[in-house]
């Protein structure tokens, strides 16, 4: 099942902590289903509320 950035099930925090522990530069979303510009915005607010 397809959902936003913080709908599902997957431990945000935890990923985005080992991926920055990686040397991540740049992260992709990609949505396949539903309205795009809805999905980014429900996935960039989510992602906000993980900024220190």
């Amino acid at each position: 099942m397809f959902v936003e950035i913080g709908q599902g099930n997957m431990n945000w925090p935890l990923i985005l902590e080992a991926a920055e522990k990686a040397g991540v530069k740049y992260y992709v979303v990609e949505q396949d289903t539903g309205d795009t510009l809805e999905s980014m915005k429900i996935s960039a607010d989510y992602l906000k509320t993980l900024v220190k």
